[in-house]
Formats: C-alpha cells, sequence, structure tokens
C-alpha cells in the first residue's frame, strides 16, 4: 500500500487551492463545485487512513459510511459539470430535471443499505460486503459496504443508479465529449491501476480530482463544449434560439 493519510491530505489541500483560484476568478461554479465535492472525498480519505483495517473502530466504520454517502450524491455533481458543457438555454432548461433524477438516485442508493430482512445482498455492487469497513487495498482504500438488492425501490433504475445518472443521463442530454473524457481517465484509469473492485471507487475519486482541475485550469476545457445533440440541433423547446452552428460558442477560458 502506497498511498497515506499525507498523500490523500496534500492532495485534498491541492483540490482546495484550486477551488480558491477559481471562486477568486469568478469562474463559474459548475467548473469548481465538483472539484470541492471530490476534494472533501479525499480529505475523508485521509481521516480514513487513520483507523484502517481496524473493523471494529467506530470511527472506522461511520467514516466508510460516509464515504458511501459521499458516492451516493457524487451524479448531482458529475452532472453539474456536465451540463456546464450545454448550449447555456438547454443547461438552464433541462438543469431540474436532471437534478431531481440525480436526488431520485440518491434516494435509491441510499435505501440500498439499509438490511430490510426480505434483501439479500447485492453481488454485482463493486462495493458488497458483509461487514461495513475500509480497509488497505492493492495501493489505496477499499470500500466494504453491505449493499442489498432493493431493486423496486429504484423507480425505474435498472441495477445499478449511479452509472446511469454518471455516465448515460449526459450521454443521452448530449454531453458526450466530456463524458468520454471521464471514462477514460476516471472509470478505466481507476480500473486499471487496481484489482479490488472495492478499492476502485476510492483510486476514481482520487483521480477525479485531477481531472476536473485539468478541466478547469487548462485548454482542455475548451474542446468539451457541445452546441449541437449528436450533429442535430436541440429542439425549440430546450434552445428557443439555436445558435449557427457554425459560429463558435464562447468556450474560452473566460466562460
Amino acid at each position: 500500500m502506497c498511498w497515506s493519510a499525507e498523500a490523500s491530505f496534500a492532495l485534498a489541500t491541492m483540490g482546495f487551492a484550486t477551488v480558491t483560484v477559481s471562486a477568486v476568478q469568478g469562474e463559474k461554479k459548475e467548473l469548481f463545485l465538483p472539484l470541492l465535492w471530490f476534494s472533501l472525498m479525499e480529505l475523508l480519505q485521509g481521516f480514513t487512513y487513520w483507523w484502517i483495517d481496524l473493523c471494529d473502530s467506530p470511527p472506522n466504520q461511520v467514516l466508510t459510511l460516509l464515504g458511501y454517502l459521499h458516492i451516493a450524491f457524487q451524479p448531482f455533481f458529475a452532472n453539474m459539470i456536465s451540463m456546464y458543457f450545454l448550449p447555456d438555454k438547454v443547461h438552464q432548461r433541462i438543469a431540474p430535471w436532471v437534478y431531481g433524477m440525480c436526488f431520485v438516485g440518491a434516494l435509491a442508493m441510499i435505501i440500498d443499505i439499509y438490511p430490510f430482512a426480505w434483501a439479500d445482498h447485492s453481488t454485482l455492487h463493486m462495493l458488497d460486503s458483509t461487514r461495513l469497513c475500509s480497509v488497505s487495498g492493492d495501493w489505496h482504500i477499499a470500500w466494504h459496504v453491505p449493499v442489498f438488492d432493493t431493486t423496486w425501490a429504484k423507480f425505474g433504475f435498472f441495477k445499478e443508479p449511479y452509472f446511469m445518472l454518471v455516465f448515460l443521463l449526459p450521454l443521452l442530454y448530449g454531453s458526450w465529449k466530456f463524458t468520454l473524457y471521464h471514462i477514460l481517465t476516471g472509470v478505466v484509469l481507476s480500473a486499471l491501476l487496481t484489482r479490488d473492485s472495492h478499492e476502485t471507487a476510492a483510486v476514481w475519486c482520487l483521480l477525479s480530482i485531477g481531472l476536473l482541475a485539468v478541466v478547469a485550469k487548462t485548454p482542455v476545457r475548451n474542446i468539451l463544449f457541445i452546441q449541437r445533440w449528436y450533429g442535430l440541433r436541440y429542439p425549440r423547446w430546450l434552445d428557443p434560439q439555436p445558435e449557427d452552428a457554425s459560429a463558435p460558442k464562447a468556450a474560452t477560458m473566460e466562460r
């Protein structure tokens, strides 16, 4: 295990510093609030190292639970930055619906950890375990959380609302560039860095600070904007005055 509390605290501090600079420079909150959320996760992981592998320790169990609850609300912030790259009118019109779905998804994920007598363990969930504990992974923290199969409570979500909200939903409203960037630098890279599925989520959160900081403070941001829905104009009820697709949007570092 090569990561440590000090490394997590240092990375969280870098994230907070980037958030502060972005806020002072007047950047839109959609850029720096997601980075703030994931920096808080890394701070949480730093404290978790103080009780790592002590599964009977109340602080270990509480911090593990807080980590899971943090994950449950991550779709809000993933969609916040995904919608940032859409035309402004489209963003404004779909945001209440998108955040509403994220709320339902968070509720479903929270329900999943309640041990109903009739619910079996969700064997397909990447964090599922018979215990609530943070343990040492290959090189970072591995979360073990008892997750139960409460499919009936998902209000139309299939087996796992998190991935539908974080990836499928942005693809549906057209933010495919950022979603592809997120998949490659988050999901794929975290899967390559650890063989432990329980550790993948923590590594993914760690990488999210870097991928979001790159988007917030480098020209990478400029290539992620979307003007059309996969080559088609957005419906007029979403974008009543569609911009000329040939005219570049104000997709500059000043936005």
